[in-house]
């Protein structure tokens, strides 16, 4: 069920959104309210359930991590099996992000990767254990994905575009390590007590912060927002092309489209993954149509699914 969201209140999450470490007077002055209304709007919206949680996007390919994309299409299951099927790779340490789509896919994961012999063996484990349910297995490099922020709030255009992937990895070490599983887990994570719990001094952990964000590491802060609360419906349209050369151009122009909230790069997939935030699905056709007219016989194809659930969303290798 939809929560009726005012003006005040999509703006405070369009602030969060743009960066959740803002502090709640920097977020007032933005919005137009006092810092005491200002908390209980977000607390309101935290119990609610329409703020799940806060992220930093980390670029885990600075880190020397590489990630594959599954989808899996099940046979010989029912809703037990799929069930057990599903908390198996949840519980990998190897999985960042599980969802359910339809109608392509049963199961689409993104994996964390440094080791494609370590991967390879972890995968023959899968297949020994759960191979006769697998009717499709397909896979493919995913190689940056660029971040818009959630610019519908408002009706604004993008004024985000974070890139993460395709980097070479830098130097870091354990303590950063430990300071990014903890704002990945909350971006909004004091840093007295990621002080304290990495015994760093505040100074220490304000100096790694910045050296991590000016390497690339860090990429933004960001806040995960319940989309059936807010009414949407989470679409990736996928598009081939007549002319490659032409993607470039248009991805230009969907950039304008405040309900665009990722670009996905991979190897092998479509010529491109758009990934939109609409209230109906009838808004489909509309973006197909919007693009045709503007790039005449470019579009070959096209074909989308609904992310219908998503179970995990891991932005932070596990170790």
């Amino acid at each position: 069920m939809s929560i009726k969201l005012d003006t005040k209140d999509k703006k405070i999450l369009y602030e969060l959104d743009l960066n959740s470490r803002q502090s709640l007077n920097q977020i007032g002055k933005k919005v137009g309210l006092p810092k005491n209304v200002v908390a209980y709007r977000i607390n309101r919206l935290e119990e609610q359930g329409v703020i799940q949680n806060y992220h930093t996007v980390v670029d885990a390919s600075k880190l020397g991590y590489n990630s594959l994309r599954f989808y899996l299409k099940f046979q010989y299951t029912d809703e037990k099996k799929e069930a057990e099927i599903k908390e198996y790779f949840i519980k990998s340490k190897l999985t960042w992000w599980i969802g359910r789509g339809e109608p392509l896919y049963d199961l689409g994961m993104v994996f964390w990767l440094k080791d494609y012999n370590a991967f390879h063996e972890f995968w023959k484990q899968t297949l020994e254990k759960y191979g006769l349910y697998f009717k499709e297995q397909t896979i493919y490099p995913y190689m940056k994905l660029q971040h818009y922020n959630y610019s519908f709030l408002t009706n604004k255009k993008h004024q985000m575009k974070l890139v993460t992937g395709g980097n070479k990895q830098v130097n870091y070490d354990d303590k950063d390590f430990e300071i990014l599983k903890m704002l990945a887990a909350n971006a909004r994570i004091n840093i007295t007590e990621i002080a304290k719990k990495t015994s760093l001094t505040v100074n220490t952990v304000k100096q790694r912060m910045k050296r991590m964000t000016d390497k690339g590491i860090i990429v933004g802060y960001r806040t995960n927002f319940d989309l059936n609360k807010l009414g949407l419906i989470f679409v990736k349209i996928n598009i081939n092309l007549k002319e490659y050369k032409q993607a470039s151009k248009i991805i230009s122009y969907i950039e304008q489209d405040p309900k665009l909230i990722y670009i996905d790069f991979t190897i092998g997939y479509a010529d491109l993954e758009i990934e939109y935030l609409i209230e109906d699905l009838e808004e489909i056709k509309k973006i197909m149509e919007d693009i045709r007219q503007k790039f005449p016989g470019e579009v070959t194809d096209y074909s989308y699914f609904i992310y219908k659930e998503l179970y995990k969303v891991q932005l932070m290798p596990e170790e």
